[in-house]
């Protein structure tokens, strides 16, 4: 039976996310997946670039409930070959939350797929005890795979690549927590990621830092937020975080979907979906409200738009798509249809962006992945209180949003590229488009009103992600309602395609974009350069 004032609780945990909260429960429902002991979680990043050093995070919490020592963490690698690394530390917790993200040094030699497992010895209440990869009762602990590329991401001078939606550990609650900044960045680093926003919910970022059920109309965790990613960016000219939330706001049906609003000073509430209060599922403020409060210096994005509502959510904590009227909002930058899961993306999500195009809409196209502290994989409470479940989608980083910059990096110059539209999205491949006509130049998210001229394409991909299999220019024309494919002839092998082609009699109102495809399922989109 679950009391009345519990079912709040009960709606939160429909929503469940990455890492999981085992330690909360509805009244006095059992729970399998409880244990007496603070969550223990390991994570390694997906994907490495050529380098000698793994950073290994190590994540533990509530630890105040259930102190805990942590002895050692060894790294055990058991392909291409064996090898091991032992971290000593030897530190008793007693903390809310603990994280640190230590580096282990490779071989040289050692590329190509590794099969990793983080070993955690720890004592608890006088016991010797060890985990692989995380404590939790219903997973698999199975290794983790990280791939050596000696390679770099594919990129060109000018552009930057980053994840523009993730989550750190203020996006915690009764089900979720994640990962801090810091350990963000560091993976993000070996992934051979610039940047990447954090984007923490609206509804939690106004929580005390000491009960997350409780407002604190201050605001610390929105200060502390802001005052972390300032910290971090004077740390590193080279690398960028952008300060963020994802906000609760009304569509056209006053129901809650999500946006998220990049380098915005001031904090916009929204907890229609928050399942902090019960029946308050209402969203306090629309898109069009969130707009109105957007500074220069901001830029916003609908997350995840059109993405299917799984019905519990639907019903209980009044959550919708974006309406074909909620993304004509002119102040709107784009749309996230990327993320983190490539099969709804690449089936459904591009289709939906296309439809947009074709009436004239002209809203950018971009990537992330909704990470929660996810590097290598996702872990999150299927069935509350019975089930767990593991997965590789929304894993941080796999889809990447590729900005062109052209000058030194800055979060401000990166909020100018979103709006400019100056973007492709990709899980490997690099694509380029520029069109040149009576000594002007129109690059992906420029307005242009020549009807011929020269197109340039570059595409480029690496081994890892496959030879180039297909690159098609692909010609929109929103009076016909149709596009036009122009594929490039591919050599067998072939990692780069530079061209050059003249063009002529392109549509009054329409647009221009480029798809890249490998043979390995990889791909990468640009934004159109529109015709008008």
């Amino acid at each position: 039976m679950i009391l009345l004032e519990h079912i709040p609780d009960f709606f939160l945990f429909v929503i469940a996310i990455a890492y999981a909260e085992i330690h909360y429960r509805i009244g006095i429902l059992p729970s399998r997946y409880f244990i007496k002991e603070p969550e223990i979680i390991a994570d390694v990043p997906n994907r490495l670039q050529k380098g000698p050093l793994l950073p290994v995070a190590v994540v533990v919490k509530d630890s105040d409930k259930y102190p805990v020592k942590i002895q050692q963490i060894t790294c055990r690698i058991t392909q291409p070959y064996p090898f091991s690394c032992i971290l000593p530390i030897d530190q008793v917790l007693e903390r809310h939350f603990w994280a640190i993200c230590p580096d282990v040094q490779l071989p040289d030699e050692m590329t190509g797929c590794l099969s990793v497992d983080i070993i955690i010895d720890y004592e608890y209440r006088g016991k010797q005890k060890r985990c692989i990869n995380d404590n939790y009762k219903l997973l698999s602990h199975r290794p983790f795979s990280v791939f050596v590329d000696p390679e770099p991401l594919p990129c060109e001078k000018g552009w930057a690549l980053g994840d523009l939606h993730t989550h750190s550990h203020l996006s915690r609650d009764q089900v979720e927590f994640g990962a801090p900044p810091h350990i963000s960045r560091k993976m993000a680093k070996a992934m051979g990621l610039s940047y990447f926003a954090v984007t923490d919910h609206s509804y939690d970022l106004d929580d005390s830092p000491h009960n997350y059920l409780v407002n604190d109309p201050s605001l610390p965790k929105w200060n502390e937020l802001w005052n972390t990613v300032s910290e971090l960016n004077s740390q590193d000219e080279h690398f960028v975080i952008i300060p963020g939330e994802e906000v609760s706001a009304g569509n056209c049906k006053s129901r809650n979907v999500h946006c998220l609003i990049l380098n915005n000073p001031d904090f916009i509430p929204g907890s229609g979906d928050s399942a902090e209060k019960w029946l308050h599922t209402r969203p306090e403020h629309s898109i069009t409200y969130c707009l109105s409060r957007k500074q220069s210096s901001a830029a916003v994005i609908a997350a995840h738009p059109f993405v299917p509502i799984p019905f519990l959510q639907k019903m209980l904590v009044r959550r919708d798509k974006w309406r074909k009227q909620d993304v004509m909002h002119e102040h709107l930058d784009g749309l996230q249809l990327w993320n983190g899961d490539d099969e709804y993306f690449m089936a459904t999500g591009i289709q939906e962006w296309i439809q947009l195009l074709l009436q004239g809409r002209q809203i950018g196209l971009f990537a992330g992945t909704d990470a929660h502290g996810n590097f290598n994989r996702f872990r999150q409470i299927g069935l509350p209180h019975f089930s767990m479940k593991e997965s590789e989608k929304e894993v941080f980083g796999r889809a990447h949003t590729g900005l062109y910059i052209d000058q030194e990096l800055s979060v401000g110059r990166i909020i100018k590229a979103i709006q400019r539209q100056h973007a492709f999205v990709s899980n490997g491949p690099f694509a380029w488009l520029d069109f040149r006509a009576n000594g002007k130049r129109f690059m992906v998210g420029d307005r242009c009103t020549k009807r011929s001229g020269e197109i340039q394409i570059n595409c480029k991909t690496t081994k890892s992600f496959g030879v180039l299999k297909a690159a098609v220019l692909i010609i929109g024309d929103c009076a016909l309602q149709q596009e036009v494919n122009r594929p490039l002839k591919v050599t067998q092998a072939c990692y780069r395609k530079r061209v050059s082609l003249d063009i002529a009699n392109l549509p009054e109102k329409g647009y221009l974009r480029l798809k890249v495809v490998t043979d390995k399922n990889c791909v990468a989109y640009t934004n159109p350069i529109y015709l008008t």
